[in-house]
C-alpha cells in the first residue's frame, strides 16, 4: 500500500491471499474449463455435453449461463452436486427485516429448526430438491427464477466429490458414472471448492493469525457474509491500534481447526458468522471511534448510510418496539449459555467469551497526514 490512497500507512506490510485450483488435467484427452472460460468455450459449438461439477455460487451461475445465454438444452447438462446447497432467494430475502432475520433465531428451540424450517417457509432461502434438506450453505444468491432453471436440470449426479475422470468415466467417492458423449464433445466445467474443504473464508489451524508479525493472512470472514468489510475492518484495526500482535487478534472472532471451521460450509455458516460479527463489534466498543468507523463504512450493509432513514432508522430499529439490540443480545446468551442443543462450543469460540477491556487496547499516535477517508461531499 502507498501513502496517499486512504491516508498514510507508516508501516508495509505483505498480504497472504491465494487460491488454489480444485482438479488437476492430467489427460490431454479431457476438457476442462474455468467458469471464466465457458462463454468462449459455449460459442466455439464444439461441445454436446457439459459436465458442471459443484453446486455452489460458482455452479448455479455456470448453469444459469448455459440455459439462459449459451442456449444449451437442459438435456446436454450433467450437474454433479456432491452437497445439496441451501440458496438465498434474491427477492424474498432482499425484502426481509434483519429483524424478520434474527427473531427465528432467537425464539427458536434448535438453529436447525430456524434455519430449515422458518426462513424457508418465509421466502428467504431454497433448496433444487425439496424432498433433500440442505447440507451446506456459503451464502450463494440466486432468483426464483434461476432456482425453476435449476429444477429443470434432469442429469444430476449425488455421488460425492469427483475423485478421478478418465476418458470413459467419472469416478466419485461413492460410485462411477460412464460418459454419454465421447471426451472430445465434452466440456467439464470445475466450479469445486478445494478438495481439502478450503476456500475463503474456512479451514484454517487452531494456530492461525490474522495479524501475524509483518504478515496479514486473510482468508476468515470477521462480518457477516461480506469478505469486503472483514478486509476494511482489517485494514482499520492495523493503522488504529498498535503493532501489537495479540492485541489486535484478539479484537477478531471466527473459527478455527478442523473442528470448527467446518461450520463455514456446513448450514451452520449463517449463524456462526452472526455471532463473530456480534463479538468482534463487542469487542471494538471497548475503543468508540471503531465503532464510528464501522457504522460508516460503505462496505457494511447495516451501515445508516444505506438506509433511507439512516441513524434514526438505526436507532427505531436497534430500541423500538422491534427490539433488535435485546434480540442480538439474547441470541449471543443462547449460544454462551448451551442453551441451543445444537451449538455447545460458542461455535469454536467457547474459551473466548470475555472480551477486550478498554484499557487493554493500545491506540497509535495519530498521523499528521490527514486522511481522505470517506472521501468528503463536496
Amino acid at each position: 500500500m502507498s501513502e496517499g490512497c486512504y491516508g498514510a500507512f507508516q508501516s508495509c506490510r505483505s498480504i497472504d491471499a491465494h487460491w488454489t485450483s480444485t482438479i488437476s488435467n492430467d489427460s490431454s484427452s479431457i476438457n476442462f474449463a474455468s467458469i471464466n472460460d465457458l462463454p468462449t468455450h459455449v460459442a466455439s459449438k464444439q461441445y454436446k455435453k457439459y459436465v458442471v461439477i459443484g453446486a455452489g455460487k460458482t455452479g448455479s451461475d455456470a448453469i444459469t449461463y448455459l440455459l439462459r445465454n449459451g442456449g444449451v438444452d437442459q438435456s446436454a447438462i450433467t450437474w454433479i452436486i456432491s452437497r445439496d446447497v441451501w440458496y438465498i432467494i434474491r427477492e424474498d430475502y432482499g425484502e426481509a427485516t434483519t429483524v424478520s432475520l434474527v427473531t427465528p433465531m432467537v425464539n427458536c428451540k434448535t438453529l436447525h429448526e430456524a434455519f430449515f424450517m422458518q426462513y424457508e417457509k418465509d421466502g428467504a432461502i431454497g433448496r433444487i430438491d425439496t424432498s433433500r434438506l440442505g447440507k451446506v450453505f456459503k451464502g450463494p444468491i440466486i432468483d426464483k427464477s434461476e432456482l425453476e432453471e435449476f429444477r429443470s436440470i434432469n442429469d444430476i449426479v449425488r455421488l460425492g466429490r469427483v475423485e478421478s475422470i478418465t476418458s470413459d468415466e467419472i469416478k466419485l467417492e461413492q460410485g462411477t458414472v460412464p460418459l454419454s458423449s465421447s471426451p472430445a464433445d465434452t466440456l467439464f466445467v470445475d466450479c469445486m471448492a478445494d478438495l481439502d474443504g478450503t476456500y475463503y473464508g474456512s479451514n484454517f489451524s487452531e494456530d492461525f493469525k490474522i495479524f501475524d508479525g509483518d504478515q496479514i493472512n486473510l482468508g476468515p470472514i470477521i462480518v457477516f457474509s461480506n469478505a469486503s468489510c472483514s478486509a476494511a475492518l482489517i485494514a482499520y484495526i492495523e493503522s488504529t491500534f498498535e503493532d501489537d500482535e495479540e492485541m489486535r487478534n484478539n479484537l477478531l472472532y471466527f473459527a478455527r481447526g478442523k473442528e470448527y471451521t467446518k461450520l463455514n460450509t456446513n448450514t451452520m455458516r449463517f449463524f456462526s458468522q452472526f455471532y463473530y460479527q456480534n463479538k468482534t463489534f463487542k469487542a471494538l466498543r471497548a475503543y468508540p471511534p471503531a465503532m464510528e468507523f464501522v457504522m460508516n463504512s460503505r462496505t457494511l450493509l447495516d451501515a445508516p448510510c444505506h438506509h433511507r432513514f439512516g441513524t434514526f432508522g438505526l436507532l427505531w430499529t436497534m430500541f423500538g418496539p422491534a427490539q433488535m439490540a435485546k434480540k442480538v443480545k439474547t441470541f449471543v446468551e443462547r449460544v454462551e449459555s448451551g442453551d441451543y442443543p445444537d451449538c455447545q462450543d460458542c461455535f469454536g469460540c467457547a474459551g473466548r467469551i470475555l472480551l477486550p477491556q478498554p484499557n487493554e487496547l493500545k491506540i497509535k499516535e495519530k498521523s499528521k497526514v490527514e486522511s481522505n477517508y470517506p472521501p468528503r461531499k463536496k
